[in-house]
């Protein structure tokens, strides 16, 4: 199965995380994103090409991605082709209209803490204080931590992609 990744590239290390996952845990999914298609050149061109191969677009929706250009572009060429769209809530970011009838899932409450600038690591300062301590004294461990939430994250979004994609 053919899935496309939108994200904004400042959420690049958070979402080659997740789908480095994904694709070790199911060979059969096949993940193709904007930076992939960048690096090869023509961009533009493919950039439709790769979003109609594709079964499902997987928006990483944050205050990144809200003020990304490209992301928007990415879903709503998505959706005018009639794609399924999964909005995946990185932080409390509303979505735009063209998203809000869209199924989407929720990790703001496990990845504020970990995810660049987020709103909700910014208005929790105690929590990214805590979080920060341990980085300092238990490095190890935090990046454990992180890996391990990257992992249930990915278990989630395959469990979203089986029941968006069983034989209707």
């Amino acid at each position: 199965m053919n899935v496309f990744v939108s994200y904004s590239p400042e959420d690049s290390e958070l979402v080659a995380a997740i789908v480095s996952t994904l694709c070790a845990n199911n060979r059969a999914l096949v993940y193709c994103d904007a930076d992939s298609i960048r690096a090869r050149g023509r961009w533009r061109e493919e950039l439709g090409s790769a979003i109609s191969e594709a079964r499902m677009v997987l928006v990483f929706w944050c205050h990144h991605s809200n003020t990304s250009y490209e992301v928007r572009k990415e879903f709503a060429l998505a959706l005018e082709q009639g794609k399924d769209v999964l909005p995946l809530l990185l932080d409390g970011t509303p979505l735009p209209s063209k998203l809000a009838g869209c199924r989407c899932s929720d990790f703001r409450s496990r990845v504020g803490a970990i995810h660049a600038d987020s709103p909700e690591r910014k208005d929790t300062g105690d929590q990214a204080g805590r979080v920060e301590v341990d980085r300092l004294i238990a490095s190890d461990l935090s990046r454990h931590y992180e890996e391990l939430l990257i992992m249930s994250l990915a278990r989630e979004i395959e469990t979203e992609l089986a029941s968006m994609l069983r034989p209707k």
